[in-house]
């Protein structure tokens, strides 16, 4: 029997299997200050307990999912305590409320002081502190760092050992408060104390919550909670509590180092490869080398870039071996499993990166939200001992059917990690043998396809082949299922007759079929209700014989809800999706307005009672995305909004924001007598937009308002039209006035047979030239190019246009319709956007401008590209400075290259005045250098005069460095998966970034991993020293910081000196970290530098 006592603080501690478990009851409110207390076993104990205390952030606010143990089960923490729970940690969390950081050290007195832990967490928020907006930055600091060192001290003289957490973002920050932000972390990290940063993980740049993972301007919404919980190093706890309490530190100068001489067959000499899942991270090291090749890699692959199908067998049981055993994996079959022991199942109870039948570990995760009864089974209980595989195939293993979680009621659980693009098969055993009346179980399973059920009889007389009195034949099946739009799907077991069981479960998934999109493609959307009393699904196929695809939420569509794979009218699914990102509201029915009697002489087919008589809603805006376009076509949008109501007049604006612009509609949906036969609402009337493209990233954003009164959305078609180029290789813009006095549009083709684009005013912030022509093919394009801040005028002819350009000094640019008009602007700049273009080319931008006279004047043009920001200056004007004594330019075009869109498909250009109060733009070309491969890999690659980073997409960021072996260099690659961006640091100065998302999955030093294809192999021969990885992403001050030999420790699980005396294949090396990871040794031919060799300085 557990020993259970009563706390007067509403707490429950019980002992139980030497796990000390403290199960708090309490209240809460906001706040975003917390403190992780962690309760360490002595050293004979194997596991330990963690408590939080904390409020807003550490209690999960705005997170959502039950509590489990205090916490909200999808907040930071409450991730936390579903990662340690099968490693047999107890978690809680203590919460407060909206207390200052000042208030922390009463909370813990109070509340921490008397559960006496072994180990503290403190994560407090300078936020908490007053930080944003306050008067005395410096002084709410010292402050923050007072409260902090106070608790941190206070705990040490109470025998805990402390650990802390950085400060995270707030979006009231300014850059000032920022810096002291960063500045504080810092600070942090030179304590003698394990961390986890979090600001790295969430942060946009400027101390704001990167955009989509916050839910307030100090919380983090469910995914900046998710980010937040991976910075936490796996084995942070087992580590120190195993001993590993010594703050890491580089090796000495003299202390060693690692060097690597090639070895053709071993691509990853050193590779880390994570065991839990990593999202933002930084790998940083010392490397030494005359010789070129690849220093460094990282692959970044998930599921969905692994096997396109697979399967996952899950053995439930008890731990006690009396009663049930894990099944053996491999088992005789050959089959890996997941065997699933506990003594109880409460909500929060998971098992995480399950492994597939073949033994590769997935993301894959079930997390209990609903608790099962004590787990059972054994001959005792009523296990099939001697299942048979001629009636149950690879389940019959005797491990896996003589044991099960069980329920007098209904249990569920969460299956999480799943793929979007996967179908999924699940197939559920369950028995317990009993003679008497049957049980029967029933399985459902909720997706985004559905609810779906089947139940199955799992014990009774005879119920069994052979007259056994349990199910030993049958396993239940549910097919065609797919995950929601968190990659998530609900399983509930419930009983139907006297008990419910599960022994075994399998998910089969295979990648779904879409066929690319084709010119005439349509889709047709039904919006409306799940309630069947205000509207019904449109049914596919229709009488028309076109399939529809029919999206039904509750009251509300909330953020985030989706409708992936849309089948076209002909039955064919797609890889298009649409997602919520502003809220709907849902409606209809004969009661509320929706048309019932659609007639086809009026709408063609869109007359669909089911379709036309419901509807998503607004009474202000929401807005939706589509995904999986494809960019080579252009799209008609078509809308149907209708709500009858003998009332004033109501207007929907329908708006699509696309790749090559923005467009929009009005629709009379409501009112008396707008519709046909004096029907008091729209059956009549469909709103169209056409020519539309998708952006860089393949999506539109469909965006619903009212103009009067309320907006619906009842049906939406979109159809793939025209074909167009989605990666041009030239495009020539012309800019000026077309009045036949200052300038002329260019004429197309031109003298040499090249085509233009002929920007003429407006010249204000807001004009778009859209839909760019290709100079050499005609063809229309996806690229459009935007003011967004706005010229002064437009002249040229009768002030100081170019008459006579010269072939042979401007090239192609020589044509006199071009050069002879400029658009100007003065002191503040202009601003121009280019859009739509291929994320996987790099782009040059060419600059001409001029205008006689003989003052000089001198024009910057910056672009402002995905992989930095790029300058150069242009002489336009002035006495003499062009061929001949022109005063003006007629022999230079400036230039920039290398330039890699963002990730929209992006570059920004800023036209700014150096010398003299005017600037000028007379044509500018956008031109494709190359298309770029990417590898699935970035690495690190020193070459004869650089070191570059290549990203997974094949852009690069190159740092000029002069290839040298006596001297050594500090690399750092720090990503943001929120940011979706990497940034290569050079001996602490950060050289530039990439947009890309990486999933990382193996970190390799001194080779190229598997990218082997485009990608240099291994150096010759190099020298290594303090490999280090982390779960977060630096800024530059953490890079600087780190070069100048302030080691980061916040969220490090790997510190690798290689100062190893010897390394051997197959072994790991010494890693300094607070954590168990292992980077492990795969080349015989790494060697320790030679006993007295000197080391040369940086």
């Amino acid at each position: 029997m557990p020993l259970t006592l009563e706390l007067d603080m509403s707490c429950e501690v019980a002992m139980k299997n030497d796990v000390l478990l403290l199960l708090v009851r309490c209240g809460f409110v906001a706040c975003s200050v917390c403190v992780i207390t962690l309760y360490a076993r002595n050293a004979t104990a194997t596991n330990g307990t963690v408590a939080v205390l904390g409020s807003a952030v550490a209690k999960g606010f705005d997170a959502g999912g039950e509590t489990v143990c205090g916490s909200y089960a999808l907040g930071y923490a409450g991730l936390l305590t579903t990662h340690l729970a099968p490693l047999e940690w107890g978690v809680t969390n203590f919460a407060v409320s909206e207390e200052s950081t000042a208030d922390i050290l009463s909370v813990y007195e109070t509340d921490v002081v008397p559960a006496a832990p072994d180990h503290l967490f403190v994560g407090l928020s300078l936020a908490d502190a007053g930080l944003a907006g306050a008067a005395d930055p410096a002084a709410v600091s010292e402050s923050f760092q007072s409260t902090l060192t106070n608790v941190i001290g206070r705990a040490r003289a109470s025998g805990m050992f402390a650990i802390a957490g950085l400060s995270y973002p707030h979006n009231n920050y300014s850059a000032s408060e920022y810096a002291y932000l960063k500045a504080m972390n810092l600070l942090i990290n030179t304590y003698d104390l394990p961390s986890a940063n979090f600001l790295g993980a969430v942060d946009d740049g400027t101390g704001h919550w990167v955009e989509g993972f916050n839910s307030d301007v100090g919380r983090p919404n469910v995914q900046g909670h998710e980010e937040m919980f991976y910075t936490i190093v796996p084995s942070l706890f087992d580590a120190i509590r195993l001993g590993k309490t010594a703050r890491p530190s580089p090796v000495d100068e003299d202390g060693g180092y690692a060097t690597i001489t090639r070895d053709p067959e071993v691509r990853a000499p050193i590779s880390f490869t994570p065991q839990d899942t990593v999202h933002s991270f930084t790998t940083a090291f010392r490397v030494l080398s005359d010789c070129t090749g690849t220093v460094a890699a990282v692959k970044s692959g998930r599921i969905e870039t692994g096997p396109r199908s697979g399967r996952i067998l899950v053995d439930f049981g008890p731990t006690n071996d009396a009663k049930g055993r894990a099944a053996p994996s491999p088992d005789q079959n050959g089959n890996h499993w997941n065997s699933w022991r506990l003594t109880a199942v409460p909500a929060g109870s998971a098992i995480s990166n399950l492994v597939m039948t073949s033994g590769d570990i997935t993301p894959v995760s079930l997390y209990v939200t609903g608790s099962f009864d004590a787990p059972n089974g054994g001959s005792s209980f009523g296990g099939l001992m001697e299942p048979d595989p001629a009636l149950l195939g690879d389940f019959a293993v005797t491990q896996a059917t003589e044991d099960y979680f069980c329920t007098g009621s209904t249990a569920k659980f969460k299956v999480t990690g799943l793929d979007r693009r996967f179908s999924y098969t699940l197939r559920f055993f369950g028995t317990r043998v009993m003679e008497g009346a049957t049980r029967t179980t029933r399985y459902t399973v909720v997706g985004y396809s559905g609810t779906f059920s089947t139940n199955m009889v799992t014990t009774g007389t005879d119920v069994g082949t052979g007259g056994y009195d349990g199910n030993n034949d049958t396993i239940a099946e549910l097919k065609g299922l797919m995950a929601d739009m968190n990659g998530e799907m609900e399983v509930s077991v419930s009983k139907v007759d006297g008990y419910a069981y599960l022994n075994i479960m399998e998910i089969r998934f295979e990648e779904s079929e879409g066929e690319p999109l084709a010119v005439s493609d349509r889709f047709l959307i039904d919006f409306g209700p799940a309630d069947h009393a205000k509207g019904r699904a449109a049914p596919s196929p229709d009488q028309n014989g076109n399939h529809w695809n029919s999206w039904r939420e509750d009251a509300h569509a909330e953020v985030g809800t989706s409708l992936p794979w849309l089948v076209r009218t002909n039955g064919k699914i797609a890889p298009v999706a649409l997602e919520v990102t502003q809220i709907f509201a849902t409606n209809g029915g004969v009661d509320f307005g929706g048309l019932l009697e659609p007639d086809p002489a009026l709408l063609g087919d869109f007359a669909v009672a089911q379709a036309t008589e419901d509807y998503f809603g607004t009474m202000s805006t929401a807005r939706l995305k589509i995904t999986g376009l494809d960019r080579g076509f252009f799209y008609t949008f078509r809308f149907f909004g209708s709500r009858s109501w003998d009332a004033p007049i109501r207007t929907t604006r329908y708006t699509v924001a696309g790749g090559n612009g923005t467009f929009s509609t009005n629709l009379v949906t409501t009112g008396t007598d707008v519709g046909t036969g004096g029907y008091h609402g729209n059956n009549d009337t469909i709103a169209e937009l056409t020519g539309l493209s998708a952006n860089a990233n393949g999506e539109m954003e469909v965006i619903v308002s009212k103009v009067a009164e309320y907006a619906y959305l009842n049906i939406m078609e979109i159809k793939a039209s025209e074909v167009i180029d989605p990666d041009p290789d030239s495009l020539l813009i012309d800019f000026g006035p077309n009045d036949g006095v200052n300038g002329h549009a260019m004429t197309s083709p031109d003298s040499n047979g090249r085509y233009w684009n002929n920007f003429v005013p407006p010249y204000y912030a807001g004009a778009v030239l859209k839909n760019l022509v290709d100079s050499h093919s005609s063809r229309t394009t996806t690229v459009a190019l935007a003011i967004t801040k706005g010229f002064v005028s437009c002249n040229g002819i009768n002030h100081g246009g170019l008459f006579t350009p010269d072939y042979g000094l401007l090239g192609h640019f020589a044509q006199v319709y071009a050069t002879e008009d400029f658009f100007h602007t003065q002191t503040g700049g202009s601003s121009l956007k280019i859009y739509g273009l291929n994320k996987a080319s790099v782009y040059t931008l060419r600059f001409f401008g001029t205008r006689e006279g003989d003052e000089l004047r001198v024009t910057r043009f910056t672009a402002k590209a995905g992989n930095g920001n790029y300058s150069t200056n242009m002489v336009t004007t002035g006495t003499d400075v062009g061929t001949g004594g022109y005063d003006g330019n007629n022999d230079t075009i400036a230039e920039l290259t290398g330039l890699v869109p963002d990730e929209l498909g992006c570059i920004y250009v800023d036209i700014a005045n150096v010398t003299g109060t005017q600037c000028y733009i007379s044509i500018m070309e956008v031109k494709k250098e190359c298309s770029v491969v990417g590898t699935g890999w970035g690495t690190v690659e020193v070459r004869s005069n650089e070191i570059a980073y290549v990203a997974s997409t094949g852009h690069e960021i190159k740092a000029p460095v002069r290839l040298d072996g006596t001297v050594w260099r500090d690399v750092a690659v720090a990503h943001s998966f929120a940011a979706q961006r990497t940034r290569l640091f050079l001996n602490g100065d950060e050289v530039g970034s990439v947009p890309e998302r990486l999933y990382p999955s193996v970190f390799v030093l001194g080779g190229e991993g598997e990218a082997a294809s485009g990608r240099m192999q291994g150096p010759e021969r190099a020298s290594y020293q303090d490999w280090c990885v982390y779960r977060s992403a630096w800024n530059a001050g953490e890079a600087s910081a780190h070069a100048a030999g302030q080691m980061q420790q916040a969220s490090m699980e790997i510190c690798a000196a290689l100062s190893d005396l010897h390394f051997t294949v197959g072994t790991a090396v010494d890693n300094r970290a607070q954590s168990l990871s292992e980077a492990v040794v795969n080349s015989a031919h790494i060697k320790q530098k030679e006993k007295g060799t000197l080391l040369l300085v940086r």
